[in-house]
């Protein structure tokens, strides 16, 4: 299938009979709330409010042409108008429905639209809603979801709708919107979702996907305009000056305390007068960002403030020193907890710097929030820390929305402390904010000079921004371009090989010719790597060794090395890569019996259940894949993106040889993220706290933060 042959359009009253029919053959048996134990079997009054939604002429159809001009139905987006009666609709419903699985989906939405509260939060009195997208398996994976989604949107505009809505209730779909640029307006965790006794509403919906994820996106931003859209003009930003300090603390003590999720819990923290000091001082350090919104008569009002700090490795240690002097106060327990979060995190040794510039406080004024203004002020303040001289620019985010907008902008998860696994000596979780919260997560963005700042969107690519010069995050046309798009779409970026790090005396190349110290590199991989890392370890034997050195002579693998003064290279990185095809997921299971009840029996037979699982040959209609097999980056070279980098040599690489699609399997946090941020597909994913033995035990517990394998494709 082509782009060429797919025709996309609004379903015709001649074709409601098949659509309906498509969207009882694929929507329900694939929908996680529908498809898990107990199952939605539609009936005849699902097929017709279905019928019902298609009258409208408010639904998309995708056909595929084919070589004799017949048309398949391949795609379909179901659309209709909502306005804020639909809320109540929902539970209206539910209660009709009782408590069968149909009415707790359905009081489940109810609830999802009323914290949402979409039409308040966006100004509105009417939305588009995206109410149901299902594409046929054999067209999965070629991006025709998203072209669904675009046509709905433009369909929107020309209706006169301002706003499209959609509740995702899988991974997928959620992921596919976020790339698009939709907001996130709310989100319940399936785990989270209990009835009066305790219970999980809905325990047997499996991974990847985990709860329900709200979006929204204004009509009027789609296709050219949304490649164009620019930031609001009345809102100006600037660092701190000293006749605003009062007001900027005034600002923080009344938004971030009493929004922030672990300060607004019971019992909350009441900022006290060494609170306002400490914010003070941050003030007066002159690393401090805010925004203010300039009204017609030209008066200007805060709306948004970034307080940020430098830090050192001593950092570290205050927290705990503070913590112990505020003792067992809920202030005590944050300190401690931001403490721990930074001490396993180790961003000074990480990446090899004994000063960064820490991101501290971020508050929005309520009434200006889903503007963006959260993206737009941290990248106020990279510029401002780039400037002043900081490599790196950190941030621990309590909330789901700051940790998202961080997401947006490309930074590096390096850490994550869920609340519910932080107890107290009981057991306890010492935090239970309320959802979408749900962890602390440590972010950092590398500042050294060279970074080139993505702006990629879900059309094409509108170009990297380098930033060499001195006008780094410069202001007017480029300062536009750079607004564009923050989360972006990094299929154009395998394709275009963005260097994020400029260093010119870094090479790429294969690595046939360097057998023995590749083999020295894989030190490396089997020390930090989760499952190898963990007690009992494992140590390459000499069949790994073997396969490795095959790998090496086929000429499938790829090594980064670094140019000396004295001209010698310094090998930095390897990324060790071989094709696949449909027996290795039996030769997986083989291999593992033979090995036995030994830990590298247990790792054989867990990549066995993966790969079966996730079906790639099947899902992607191939007979072999490129395979990223092992990849490793010497401790003293990483954060400088060569696992981004060595990935999309091996994509190119790959691609040259003619193979179509490219797999990992990432029991690694972080090699997980480099592929998620590559815009590869996460086509399946098994908790390591899920996958237990016959005593029903943990086969594997690694250290946080790595919580699962995730199996991952792309199309070449």
């Amino acid at each position: 299938m082509s782009a060429d042959d797919i025709v996309i359009r609004v379903v015709q009253p001649h074709e409601y009979e098949q659509v309906v029919q498509f969207i009882i053959d694929h929507f329900y048996r694939d929908e996680p709330l529908c498809s898990s134990e107990p199952k939605v079997v539609p009936g005849e009054t699902d097929r017709a409010d279905i019928m019902e939604c298609l009258k409208g002429g408010t639904s998309i159809l995708a056909m595929q042409v084919k070589e004799n001009g017949e048309e398949e139905l391949v795609g379909v987006n179901v659309g209709v108008p909502k306005d804020p009666s639909s809320v109540e609709k929902y539970f209206k419903n539910a209660e009709k429905e009782g408590n069968t699985k149909y009415g707790q989906v359905l009081k489940f939405l109810g609830v999802a639209n009323r914290q949402a509260d979409l039409f308040n939060r966006y100004g509105v009195d009417k939305l588009f809603y995206s109410f149901m997208s299902c594409v046929t398996p054999t067209c999965r994976g070629r991006n025709l979801g998203t072209r669904l989604k675009e046509e709905l949107m433009a369909l929107a505009k020309k209706l006169g709708y301002k706003l499209v809505t959609v509740d995702c209730s899988s991974f997928y779909s959620a992921r596919l919107c976020k790339r698009m640029g939709w907001d996130v307006a709310n989100f319940i965790a399936y785990s989270d979702y209990k009835d009066e006794n305790g219970q999980v509403v809905f325990p047997n919906i499996p991974p990847p996907h985990e709860g329900l994820t709200t979006l929204a996106f204004f009509a009027n931003c789609t296709r050219e305009k949304y490649k164009t859209k620019m930031w609001n003009d009345d809102i100006k930003f600037r660092v701190v000056q000293p006749h605003e300090y009062e007001q900027v603390v005034n600002f923080i003590i009344e938004h971030f305390y009493r929004d922030e999720p672990l300060s607004c819990l019971e019992p909350k923290v009441v900022p006290s007068e060494t609170d306002r000091a400490d914010i003070l001082a941050c003030l007066q350090g002159g690393t401090s960002i805010l925004g203010v919104q300039v009204k017609e008569n030209g008066e200007e009002e805060l709306v948004a403030v970034n307080t940020a700090v430098p830090k050192d490795p001593s950092s570290i240690d205050k927290y705990f020193e503070s913590a112990e002097k505020e003792g067992n106060t809920k202030y005590g327990q944050i300190l401690k907890l931001l403490g721990v979060a930074s001490r396993e995190a180790d961003v000074f040794k990480r990446y090899n710097v004994d000063k960064l510039l820490y991101s501290f406080m971020t508050c929005v004024k309520p009434d200006v929030r889903g503007k963006n203004l959260g993206v737009r002020i941290k990248l106020e303040l990279m510029e401002l820390g780039r400037r002043l001289g900081y490599k790196l620019l950190t941030a621990d985010c309590t909330s789901y929305y700051s940790a998202r907008v961080c997401e947006r902008l490309d930074w590096d998860r390096v850490n994550f402390v869920a609340y519910k696994d932080y107890v107290d000596e009981n057991n306890k979780p010492i935090f239970s904010p309320p959802p979408p919260h749900i962890g602390l997560g440590g972010r950092f963005l590398w500042l050294g000079r060279g970074t080139v700042v993505p702006t990629l969107d879900c059309w094409g690519l509108i170009g990297p921004l380098s930033t060499d010069s001195n006008d780094c995050f410069p202001h007017g046309r480029k300062r536009e371009r750079l607004a564009l798009v923050v989360r972006y779409c990094a299929k154009a970026e395998a394709q275009r090989r963005i260097k994020y790090d400029k260093h010119d005396n870094w090479h790429f190349a294969t690595a046939r010719d360097q057998k023995a110290r590749v083999l020295e590199q894989m030190e490396h991989f089997y020390r930090d790597e989760p499952l190898c890392a963990t007690e009992p370890k494992i140590v390459a034997s000499q069949t790994d060794i073997d396969d490795i050195l095959e790998c090496i002579k086929a000429g499938t693998s790829i090594m980064a090395t670094k140019e000396l003064s004295h001209g010698e290279e310094e090998l930095l990185a390897v990324n060790i890569a071989a094709p696949k095809d449909a027996t290795c997921i039996e030769k997986y299971f083989k291999t593992a019996e033979k090995a036995g009840n030994t830990k590298y029996g247990q790792i054989l037979k867990l990549l066995a259940i993966a790969n079966r699982n996730a079906d790639i040959f099947q899902r992607y209609n191939v007979n072999t894949i490129f395979y990223s097999f092992i990849t490793c980056v010497k401790p003293s070279a990483r954060g400088h993106n060569l696992g981004k980098r060595l990935k999309l040599e091996i994509m190119a690489l790959g691609k040259t040889l003619g193979y179509q699609v490219l797999a990992a399997d990432c029991t690694s946090f972080y090699s997980a993220g480099v592929c998620e941020r590559l815009g590869m597909d996460r086509v399946h994913f098994i908790a390591y706290q899920d996958y237990v033995d016959e005593n029903n035990r943990p086969i594997f517990n690694p250290p946080s933060p790595h919580v699962g394998l995730s199996s991952f494709a792309i199309r070449l």
